[in-house]
């Protein structure tokens, strides 16, 4: 547990630049009036439909919902 902890602020920090680069790169967010409105809607995209790798390209609310259906099994 002492091993995550201390990669804890490098997974963030390769996160934050991971969201950045997507916000720029791709969903071209370049107003400072509009930031907070843009990133809630890419968390959505995030959560709902952006599929993930290491879910087996799920997206994190599909993984979660399946998840969720087997525990309840």
């Amino acid at each position: 547990m002492q091993c995550l902890a201390a990669e804890y602020p490098l997974i963030m920090e390769a996160i934050n630049g991971w969201v950045k680069a997507e916000l720029f790169t791709d969903f071209h967010v370049t107003d400072n009036n509009k930031i907070k409105q843009e990133i809630a809607e890419y968390i959505t995209f995030f959560y709902e439909q952006r599929p993930a790798y290491p879910l087996s390209y799920l997206t994190p609310k599909q993984f979660r919902e399946s998840y969720s259906m087997n525990i309840a099994v």
